[in-house]
């Protein structure tokens, strides 16, 4: 996936990789500092820390890991508790699953604010806090962290690690190069130019779908002038589409490479019109003697 400034985003649950609707996130560049905002849905809020840098990540709390300059052997963890208790530290994770922590005084602001479903977060992260910070190749991920009063407690990411720890930053995610968002793009008319010429997608439903397409790819705008379309809608099988659409997936954080063909097989199956639908269209050929 890639990041888009002001877009909300729902955190995933961390191992499956499958969407909630418990935490909103969503960043913002201003001035001199970049904003980090939480919404999170919690009736029963737990965290019984009361001072900076206690150990907040095992009760309630929200977390960004970022890295500066891209580097993601180094980067910074930030938390915030439900009660605005703050954690800092820098990181080193040499071999990308063996996080060193060096706990620091936190650098940042931070806002936390009861609300009727449960709580929200503001972060101010100044950039003079950040050395070597580079808008183009920053990275970063963030979190939720959601204590029952079972003990246990459920992990979401905004891009899932798939597995117990949130220290993966193989899984950190940038705002990406220009040229990933114009083949993603062109990706997308690539899908609905095969759709409608293979799988019957009506003219119709051709808007919705761009749109379903394109929040799965993490856009928020179309591709912009005309798509060369033209060995999709010729194509007799959808290989080597599916080769692009797998090849675009893994280079964009959408799935691992363990679950590639499972997420190239869910997309196309979003584009495959439904058995309700197929019955439907059999039916009027054998009416009609097409």
């Amino acid at each position: 996936m890639e990041l888009c400034e002001n877009k909300t985003y729902n955190l995933r649950e961390n191992k499956t990789g499958q969407e909630h609707y418990g935490c909103r996130f969503r960043y913002v560049f201003g001035k001199d500092c970049i904003r980090f905002y939480f919404d999170v849905k919690d009736e029963d809020i737990i965290s019984p820390y009361r001072n900076d840098n206690e150990d907040i990540w095992h009760g309630d709390a929200v977390e960004v890991f970022i890295s500066p300059d891209g580097d993601t052997k180094r980067y910074k963890e930030i938390e915030v508790s439900p009660f605005g208790v703050r954690f800092y530290g820098e990181i080193a994770n040499a071999d990308g699953q063996t996080p060193r922590l060096k706990k620091t005084e936190p650098e940042y602001d931070a806002d936390a604010v009861r609300t009727e479903y449960g709580y929200s977060v503001t972060i101010r992260l100044p950039f003079k806090a950040m050395k070597r910070f580079d808008r183009l190749k920053m990275k970063l991920n963030a979190f939720w962290l959601d204590k029952k009063e079972s003990g246990e407690q459920e992990l979401y990411a905004l891009n899932p690690t798939f597995c117990d720890s949130f220290h993966r930053p193989k899984y950190f995610v940038s705002e990406g190069s220009k040229q990933m968002q114009m083949d993603g793009k062109l990706l997308v008319e690539k899908l609905l130019a095969y759709a409608k010429a293979h799988l019957c997608l009506r003219e119709e439903d051709e808007v919705y779908m761009r749109n379903v397409l394109l929040s799965q790819f993490g856009f928020s705008e179309p591709y912009e002038g005309e798509a060369d379309v033209s060995a999709e809608v010729s194509a007799d099988v959808p290989d080597a589409l599916a080769e692009e659409l797998k090849a675009f997936a893994l280079e964009a954080g959408l799935c691992t490479e363990d679950f590639a063909e499972r997420y190239v097989a869910d997309v196309f199956g979003m584009l495959t019109p439904l058995p309700s639908e197929v019955n439907r269209i059999t039916s009027i050929i054998r009416v009609e003697g097409i």
